[in-house]
């Protein structure tokens, strides 16, 4: 048993190592753990584990990536995926800080023996920074999302566009009214607006609004349209980051886009969720699941 820790400590050295010699990584630590107990619960041999995983048999990485939708169990040895299983919800922090890893992120780094490796807010690298939570061996970079992951609508801070409006309605003498149980304001999509404003009114505000987002006014907008139009601007804006964006359901399914166009394809019918700011300095955001999960 000890040495098997051991050994799946050092392995883990790799993606959680030290912040200082003699000063062992806590985070590695509860990763470790994590894993040990996988293998303890299923019966599967640590040894048997770290083999797999550094003669490459453990995981067919090559075909999940080529592979835009499936189930990453799927491309696990049938021996190992009871442990495996387990290995998507360890989500302990990496480069000796509180750098934060999602799910999913560590099952696919361990599993390919980090040709792909994780980047956590503490990188080293800082090229890195805000390209995605893997890079691949072949230097393309993956974003990770389990159902309900959030992607930003675009990196403006909600204040700054809640101002903006204000300033827009303001100059065009608009009124706004308190919408039942919210904090009060406007933001398009609010369940409650119909109680205080008429279907036209919506869509006025809702150009404005737009407005203040891009800086073009477009007309009035129904909620639905402006819907489609902050869904794709979020896929825009994530693809200047990274090459790939993954969705993950925690039953293994996913779904793995290469370009904007087709994810904004696949979500085009989806009632997927936005959540708009105005009082708050992180931006507006829409949430994402796998079609399953509708």
């Amino acid at each position: 048993m000890i040495e098997a820790l051991k050994r799946l400590d050092n392995k883990l050295k790799i993606s959680h190592p030290d912040k200082k010699k003699g000063d062992t990584n806590p985070h590695r630590t509860e990763a470790v753990d994590r894993v040990y107990m996988a293998c303890a619960r299923t019966g599967t041999d640590v040894d048997d584990l770290l083999d797999s995983i550094e003669d490459g048999t453990a995981f067919d990485l090559a075909k999940f990536r080529s592979t835009p939708e499936g189930n990453i169990f799927d491309f696990v040895k049938p021996d190992l995926l009871e442990a495996v299983k387990y290995f998507p919800h360890i989500t302990a922090g990496g480069n000796g800080g509180m750098a934060s890893i999602g799910k999913g992120e560590f099952a696919i780094a361990f599993l390919s023996n980090f040709s792909t490796m994780m980047i956590t807010e503490r990188s080293k690298d800082k090229d890195q920074k805000g390209k995605g939570d893997l890079k691949h061996s072949d230097g393309t970079y993956e974003e990770v999302k389990f159902n309900g992951g959030k992607i930003n609508i675009d990196d403006q801070r909600g204040q700054d566009v809640a101002r903006r409006f204000n300033q827009i309605i303001e100059s065009k003498a608009i009124d706004i009214r308190k919408v039942p149980n919210t904090s009060g304001g406007y933001l398009p999509l609010w369940k409650t607006a119909n109680k205080v404003y008429s279907e036209d009114e919506i869509k006025e505000r809702n150009g404005y609004y737009h407005e203040a987002v891009v800086g073009q006014y477009v007309g009035p907008l129904t909620n639905d349209e402006i819907r489609k139009i902050f869904i794709d601007r979020s896929f825009d804006n994530i693809f200047k980051k990274v090459d790939h964006l993954l969705v993950m359901n925690k039953d293994g399914s996913y779904v793995r886009f290469s370009d904007t166009q087709v994810a904004k394809d696949y979500y085009k019918d989806l009632p997927v969720e936005c959540e708009l700011r105005n009082n708050q300095s992180n931006p507006s955001t829409i949430y994402l699941h796998t079609a399953e999960k509708y």
